[in-house]
């Protein structure tokens, strides 16, 4: 009886607490709920607001990370999907229902299983196409599954999860066996393989755990749906080793086991173990950006058995089916477990409170996240459990969670109780799930009501309480998980009025369209006329970068500015612009104009040195010629324009002091001490191969191969008035540094985009939500940790909200003279765009010597965000247009897009963009030799 009462004491005491802390931080969120729910007074008005202010005076972060909210989708036995097998559509249409039911529920990751038993419910190469969809194993049922869901999935925002049964091959039963290799179907990769099989006591057959190459079709079947697919992680759930223990498994014991010198017991745990290790390292190196978790039973092991157990009294994963879930934790192998808690708060022997702790506990100060797992498949069903007939026990469950702290959220198994809402339980989830930046007013973020556009279609992107429904015209509008919304709509000309009902309340929204301009008098368009002049003159560059264009207008492509000092005549004028002899044309206010003309220019010398840092070609002049640099990715052209040229000396081919040890950052003569002084004749240097001289008409052509395709580093031009020297320095390849942190040396100036009066783009949720400055600045705050932890100098453009000019950031690279440069930026497209289709990170680049590390960034970011692949373009940009060093600008999804902006929300995003970023940059510089 005491104990009977010390149950019911400790329940009613946790639901209290929880009840609290969850009214506390959630007012709206938990009033209505608790209120009917446990009798709790709601007070009405009572806002929590966190006391103090921020001593560092930061800009607010308006990220914020979502608790896991996650619903297992099994397909085992076709017990969630598919329920119309072998009929494509309506298949899919389940699909949609079960995502459209998750968003409902305030759910936000659907764990899809698509490998129930050895096989796939996605286009595979290693396993045949699962019985469950067509009802024959191996037919192709005309569409894939996976794909799908995804697409449809981050339509609204919702995480994928690939869930996998990683052994299990068939799901036969102690009374109708299924447990020998001839069960399997056709084109299973073992049908022919009973030695990597074992049969089991409950009928099924299973991968031999114990056997390397049945470990190794686990991991490539993982290998090859991260590769493909666009899933946000890989599940395990915890059949490993048979639950019915009538199993033989001693031949690979024998093989593997006993030379180790292992038990059968501790052989099995390290073979289960082993699986996870190397799957793990698999996702790691193949796409960093993917989660890999599990769901153990959840008890790890009994107290009685172990100190470090759990106070209960239940079937143990650690003895039973050989699974060490508590070092998987403590190893950090997993990013996320999610024990399956299925007993009740006071369920004697396994108290949900009682174990919910113990894993708690375990997780608290390690990298791995702990979800619960919650069994919604037992709400309002009789049990011997007390708790699961009433409305509350999985509330509770969840306030106790929130109570306990260090919890991440919760996963439910049982879909058909959430979609049939039994006991109320998609609404309870609902408002218990229900995000306070999303509990906003209905409203159009862009375009502005009676706005006027040309076209016959306008996107709208808006924002409202996810709880309700948006209607356009009586009709239900798709949003996102937080109420997030993208439309597209046809235009007639004139005006466009659309009625959106929200909340029993009307709102007419107005869209102009008028017609486009066709232009008058139908003659063709009049060009500048080009002036040229009786009697050329000298220019001389005023400005530091001054600007040069291909053509006499300021739409023209820029070509690569001029230093300050750079002298040649002017031929023309047109247009307010001067041509010069180079055959570019400048700006007239950009440089200086004087009568007479210049001396002959001819290389009086011709010199190459290379030494630790730079490699340096120069030139004897009269005068600070004109001249162009180009980069392709074999060669390298220095063009002196209006100059007669001269053979190179000083180059060497080959030599002793390249071909000696590859030093840090590439040099070798450096690392092997033979580099006496700021020149060396000992060979090449580390960045050209090859060097030659030929005249172009007027112009004299320095033609340097590359040694690396498309590598430059940055360069500095320069010309000594005194000694008459031109010279063109460029750095030598930074690299990596060998010790424990390898940006030791290296400086790197990261940009965060726009900022103060200049919000950037803007989401759906205009400006009450984060805005692209907002965006940008918070991942470049995590990324300058990861690169200062490296041992990088790391250099902001901003740290605070600020306003701040594109050629003052411009500046502030140049004479920050950094090893490389990135300016983070978010993306978004014109109102007759359908931005709906407009996904994916772009990189950008203005400089050819910029292109390698754009790529390089662009790609791991696809890799390790999966983002969608945007490509790497060229486009003239302030803050890229630099010689002193690579710089990229990368474009992180599209902030006007509902489903990227609601990702761009995560913490979870924002450190995996700055991950990605951080080892594109460790594998652009660690990429260095040829």
């Amino acid at each position: 009886m005491k104990s009977v009462l010390r149950s019911a004491l400790a329940l009613a005491l946790a639901v209290f607490c929880a009840a609290g802390v969850a009214y506390r931080f959630f007012p709206e969120r938990f009033g209505g709920f608790f209120a009917d729910c446990l009798g709790l007074p709601v007070v009405a008005g009572v806002e929590y607001s966190p006391g103090g202010d921020d001593p560092e005076a930061e800009p607010p972060d308006l990220t914020q990370e979502e608790e896991m909210r996650g619903v297992w989708i099994a397909s085992v036995y076709n017990i969630d999907f598919p329920k119309m097998i072998g009929d494509a559509e309506a298949q899919k249409k389940e699909l949609i229902d079960i995502l459209d039911t998750t968003a409902a529920a305030g759910l936000n990751t659907v764990f899809f299983q698509v490998r129930p038993q050895g096989d796939a419910l996605y286009k595979s190469e290693i396993f045949p196409w699962s019985s469950y969809l067509t009802g024959t194993a191996g037919q192709d049922p005309g569409y894939d599954p996976l794909a799908f869901l995804i697409q449809e999935a981050d339509k609204r925002g919702i995480r994928v999860h690939a869930w996998i049964n990683p052994y299990r091959l068939t799901m036969g039963s102690a009374a109708s066996p299924q447990n020998t290799n001839a069960s399997l179907p056709a084109g299973s990769p073992v049908k022919n393989r009973s030695d990597l099989t074992m049969a089991a006591g409950d009928g099924r057959l299973y991968l031999n755990p114990g056997e390397p190459e049945a470990m190794e079709l686990v991991v490539r079947g993982v290998k090859e749906i991260i590769e493909n697919y666009n899933v946000d992680g890989i599940h395990f759930d915890d059949y490993f080793y048979p639950y019915d223990p009538n199993y033989d498994d001693s031949a690979a014991y024998a093989k593997y086991g006993q030379p180790k010198g292992l038990s059968l017991e501790d052989w099995r745990r390290d073979n289960t173990h082993s699986l996870m290790k190397m799957v793990d390292e698999t996702i790691k190196e193949t796409r960093p950006g993917v989660e890999f978790g599990i769901s153990p039973s959840g008890v790890w092991r009994n107290q009685k058995n172990d100190p470090l157990g759990s106070a209960t009294n239940t079937f143990e994963s650690y003895s039973q089916i050989y699974a060490d879930s508590r070092r998987w934790v403590t190893e950090g192998i997993v990013d996320y477990v999610v024990p399956q808690i299925y007993w009740a708060i006071g369920t004697e022997g396994s108290d949900y409170a009682v174990v919910a702790s113990w894993w708690r506990k375990l997780c608290l100060g390690t990298e791995v996240k702990l979800y619960i797992g919650h069994a919604a498949y037992k709400v309002g069903e009789a049990s011997s459990e007390a708790g699961w007939e009433k409305p509350t026990e999985i509330g509770s469950q969840i306030a106790l969670n929130r109570s306990l702290g260090a919890i991440d959220g919760s996963v439910f198994y049982g879909y058909s109780k959430i979609k049939e809402n039994t006991l109320n339980l998609q609404e309870q989830l609902k408002e218990l799930f229900l995000d306070l930046q999303a509990a906003r007013d209905f409203q159009i973020a862009h375009p502005r009501d009676g706005f006027t556009i040309t076209a016959e279609n306008v996107y709208v992107m808006g924002a409202a309480d996810p709880r309700y429904p948006v209607l356009l015209d009586g009709q239900p509008i798709q949003r996102t998980i937080n109420g997030y919304f993208n439309l597209y709509l046809p235009l007639q000309a004139g005006k466009n009025e659309f009625v959106f009902t929200y909340r029993n309340s009307d709102l007419v929204y107005t869209i102009n369209r008028k017609e486009a301009a066709t232009g008058g008098g139908g003659g063709a368009s009049q060009e500048p006329e080009v002036i040229w002049l009786d009697t050329p003159k000298i220019y001389t560059t005023a400005l530091e970068q001054t600007v040069v264009r291909k053509k006499a207008a300021s739409n023209s492509e820029r070509l690569q500015p001029l230093r300050k000092g750079v002298q040649g005549m002017v031929l023309a004028e047109c247009n307010g612009y001067y041509l010069m002899d180079s055959g570019n044309w400048t700006y007239k206010p950009n440089v200086e104009i004087s009568e007479g003309a210049l001396p002959d220019s001819a290389v009086g010398g011709a010199r190459y040195s290379w030494n630790n840092d730079a490699t340096t070609v120069s030139f004897d002049l009269p005068y600070f010629t004109s001249y162009y640099v180009e980069v392709t990715d074999e060669k390298t052209y220095l063009t002196l324009h209006q100059t007669q040229g001269k053979e190179l000396s000083g180059f060497q081919e080959g030599g002793a002091a390249e071909q000696e040890g590859s030093g840090q950052g590439g040099s070798s003569a450096a690392a092997a001490g033979s580099v006496p002084g700021p020149d060396n004749s000992g060979g090449s240097g580390p960045l050209f191969s090859a060097a030659a001289y030929y005249q172009d008409g007027d112009h004299a052509v320095y033609e340097l191969t590359n040694k690396v395709l498309g590598r430059l580093y940055g360069y500095t031009i320069n010309y000594d008035q005194e000694t008459g020297v031109l010279s063109f320095t460029f750095n030598n390849p930074p690299g990596l540094s060998q010790g424990q942190k390898p940006l030791e040396g290296r400086t790197i100036v990261l940009d965060a985009g726009h900022g103060g009066e200049d919000n950037g783009a803007q989401g759906p949720a205009g400006t009450e939500g984060a805005c692209e400055k907002d965006l940008n600045l918070a991942v470049a705050r995590r990324l300058e940790q990861k690169l200062k932890a490296a041992g990088a100098r790391v250099v902001m453009t901003r740290t605070e909200d600020v306003t701040l000019g594109l050629e003052d950031r411009a500046n502030l690279i140049r004479s920050t003279k950094p090893d490389l440069a990135v300016s983070l930026h978010r993306n978004s497209a014109g109102e007759a765009s359908d931005i709906r289709n407009y996904k994916g990170v772009l990189g950008l680049y203005s400089h050819q010597q910029s292109a390698a590390l754009a790529l390089a960034l662009q790609q791991a970011l696809v890799k390790g965000t999966g983002y969608q692949d945007d490509g790497v373009r060229w486009q003239s940009l302030a803050v890229c247009r630099i010689e002193e060093c690579p710089t990229a600008l990368l474009e992180l999804g599209f902030v006007s897009n509902a489903s990227d902006y609601e990702r761009m929300l995560r913490t979870s995003t924002l450190e995996k963009e700055a991950e990605a970023i951080y080892r594109g940059i460790l594998d652009y510089l660690g990429n260095d030799q040829s």
